[in-house]
């Protein structure tokens, strides 16, 4: 993880610079971010939506989102909605949602989720969850 000012430059982990905050492929996304997809940068990093602060240890406190919608083919979604029906599923401890870049949509949501311990879930699973959840939240509207 690193945190960075507006041109990219990493700053120090002092624990005191509110910044966006950036995370290491390897953190919890192998396998969905791939090189060349224009979301990671040259050093293997992508933006996760978070303004954080980073101290001496490498501790991490995020204080909040730098963008809470993704605008995806003139949409926008909430991605807080996204995460609150996610972790509403029994098998999911944390869940977020990012905008990645996408050649038709302009955006779309990417959905990380940790599960929770002995846990599994398919992506079908948690779409049809959700769905269904959504659709009760808009009925009782």
């Amino acid at each position: 993880m690193k945190i960075v000012d507006d041109s990219g430059k990493e700053l120090p982990r002092d624990g005191k610079n509110i910044r966006p905050a950036q995370g290491a492929r390897a953190f919890g996304c192998q396998g969905l971010l791939q090189e060349g997809s224009g979301v990671l940068d040259a050093e293997g990093y992508f933006d996760t939506g978070d303004v954080a602060t980073l101290d001496t240890y490498g501790y991490m406190q995020i204080t909040d989102r730098s963008k809470d919608v993704i605008k995806s083919g003139g949409e926008w979604i909430s991605s807080i909605e996204l995460e609150n029906l996610a972790v509403g599923h029994p098998k999911v401890a944390e869940a977020a949602v990012i905008g990645v870049p996408h050649p038709k949509w302009d955006e779309r949501p990417l959905l990380i989720v940790v599960l929770k311990p002995g846990q599994t879930v398919t992506k079908a699973e948690l779409l049809s969850f959700s769905r269904r959840q959504s659709r009760q939240v808009v009925d009782a509207r």
